[in-house]
């Protein structure tokens, strides 16, 4: 069964027999960034709350979901 939620770590899915021992897991803070899909386009969502994007008015879909450490979440937005 997929869970179509990604490690961002080594891109792999955690349903698939993801590996426990990747280095992303050795780490408790960690957040779900979601790209949806809906009739106005694309929005991002960090840990269920929309950071870019439109709303999508009438429901959306989950393109990708991903589990990232806070640290590379940090260091991208200091970087930007």
């Amino acid at each position: 069964m997929m869970s179509d939620i990604y490690c961002s770590e080594c891109d792999e899915d955690l349903a698939s027999g993801h590996d426990p021992d990747c280095s992303l897991h050795a780490t408790p803070e960690t957040y779900k960034l979601t790209l949806c899909d809906g009739a106005e386009g694309q929005s991002i969502y960090l840990d269920d709350h929309r950071i870019a994007g439109p709303k999508p008015w009438g429901g959306g879909t989950v393109v990708k979901t991903w589990i990232v450490r806070a640290k590379d979440l940090k260091s991208a937005i200091e970087r930007a």
